[in-house]
């Protein structure tokens, strides 16, 4: 649940960047396409994937042996492939003009498809995972045996044979000094 102060931030944040004759589709001596916009977006997307880059490796060192840590380097790559987008229309719009804006956007659009192969995987195996899990927690809370016919071995009793019939072999304790 998102905060009000949170809603209205980032109403704020839009409505800022989209003047009135952006939101009209209006042209009344105005560019259709400011050049400022993209650059202010694609910051925030820059910003937006460092934050979650440090949440994904925080996460990572929180939930340390779990199946959230252990399947967390496909978020990690992911938000690399959002990042990469992003940084692809900049330097494209910006230092390559060569390029083509139709070839910039397939580089682009393609790294966020990855992004979003990427997600559904971490969140398929994370489900997967827990699922596993739970089954088996079940199975244990119902009484189920799960370890099948494992039980632990008997006690030895002394070796009459050996030399010292007081030895007692490693499997049992020493009751005479409480050990």
């Amino acid at each position: 649940m998102i905060r009000r102060g949170m809603k209205v931030a980032i109403l704020s944040a839009a409505a800022a960047m989209l003047p009135p004759a952006y939101a009209f589709a209006s042209t009344n001596g105005v560019d259709a396409e400011p050049t400022w916009v993209p650059l202010v977006i694609g910051g925030l997307s820059l910003i937006a994937a460092a934050v979650l880059l440090i949440d994904a490796v925080l996460l990572k060192r929180v939930a340390f042996g779990g199946a959230i840590a252990e399947h967390i380097s496909y978020m990690i790559l992911a938000a690399v492939c959002l990042a990469a987008s992003v940084l692809v229309d900049w330097v494209v719009k910006t230092a390559l003009p060569d390029i083509s804006a139709p070839q910039a956007g397939y580089a682009s659009d393609g790294l966020v498809l990855l992004a979003m192969v990427l997600l559904a995987t971490y969140f398929w195996r994370v489900r997967t995972t827990l699922t596993g899990y739970l089954k088996e927690a079940a199975a244990y809370a119902s009484g189920a045996d799960l370890f099948g016919d494992v039980t632990d071995p008997e006690p030895s009793e002394p070796d009459p044979t050996s030399a010292n019939p007081d030895a007692v072999s490693h499997n049992r304790r020493r009751t005479d000094d409480g050990a």
